[in-house]
């Protein structure tokens, strides 16, 4: 009976240990599945923490970006403002030089009545300026690319259009240094400030320094020979106004540094092409300076100061 008992507690514990240990295990898988979905959702949470962040510093360098856009377009606006105010004083004082030169041609007041030989030298002088006027409308801004057109109609290739391109951009420093050395000679403004001027402002202190030519030159249409000659584009300055004044030596500096573009312009075009582009496009007589200020001395061969 004792040792009955005994089985009987004995086998009672065995079970119990065995109950025991199968809770223990099923706890134990309890516990790892517990764990592994605390893992699970500690990989998640840092997912969502990283993308969070990366969402945020995505909105911050957006902002950044824009703040920055806003600061160049303040910055661009501010230079467009400062142009156009520079524009402006420049167009003043391209005004302010053709009024003067028109109140130095004035020989009578502008009602006055017209007799025949006025009207015919108007007309002259009316048709002189359109054929000009027609042929600078041609003449390529100094310093600027080639326009598409013009590629197309001296049928350049690629390689060719970035030559002459090069040419151009090397041409429009060298005729910035000519109007600065001219108006150096040739006025009483300081040197270091015309250092300092770009072409608009150049280009109206070249014309200010020849204005007593121009005075001359406005009276062409009173002979009909010389606007003739003129019409045909064979008025010569050098005999007109003599190879010392200021208006020739302005236009045979430009000149010079024009055929220095056309000889190099010429090493990678053919012969008929150079001749184009510098009869049509690159005249030896008419220059075009940015943003679109002409200077003509059309039909004037500079080259005969050369011999």
């Amino acid at each position: 009976m004792r040792i009955f008992f005994v089985g009987v507690i004995v086998g009672a514990i065995i079970t119990a240990v065995v109950a025991a240990s199968l809770y223990f295990n099923l706890m134990q898988k309890k516990a790892r599945e517990a764990e592994s979905k605390v893992t699970l959702l500690e990989n998640e949470i840092k997912n969502k923490e990283k993308e969070a962040k990366d969402s945020l510093e995505k909105v911050i360098a957006e902002r950044d970006n824009l703040r920055r856009e806003v600061e160049d377009l303040k910055a661009e606006n501010s230079h467009l403002e400062e142009e156009a105010k520079k524009r402006a004083e420049q167009l003043a004082e391209l005004k302010r030089v053709l009024d003067d030169i028109k109140k130095k041609t004035a020989s009578e007041p502008e009602n006055a009545p017209v007799d025949e030989k006025t009207a015919e030298e108007q007309k002259r002088m009316g048709e002189l300026q359109k054929r000009i006027k027609e042929i600078m409308e041609k003449s390529l801004v100094i310093g600027n690319e080639l326009p598409d057109s013009v590629v197309k109609d001296l049928d350049l290739s690629e390689t060719q259009r970035l030559a002459v391109n090069d040419a151009l951009k090397d041409e429009a420093s060298r005729m910035s240094g000519a109007l600065k050395e001219f108006i150096k000679n040739n006025s009483k403004i300081a040197p270091d400030e015309v250092d300092k001027m770009d072409f608009a402002k150049l280009v109206i202190n070249a014309v200010t320094a020849i204005m007593d030519d121009v005075s001359k030159l406005q009276k062409i249409g009173e002979d009909k020979e010389l606007a003739q000659k003129a019409m045909e584009g064979k008025f010569d300055l050098i005999e007109y106004l003599g190879k010392n004044s200021p208006t020739v030596k302005l236009g045979y500096a430009l000149y010079k540094e024009r055929r220095k573009t056309i000889d190099e312009i010429s090493r990678h075009l053919t012969s008929e092409q150079t001749k184009k582009i510098n009869e049509t496009y690159l005249r030896d007589d008419i220059y075009t300076f940015p943003p679109h200020m002409p200077l003509s001395f059309y039909g004037t061969d500079f080259s005969k100061l050369e011999e």
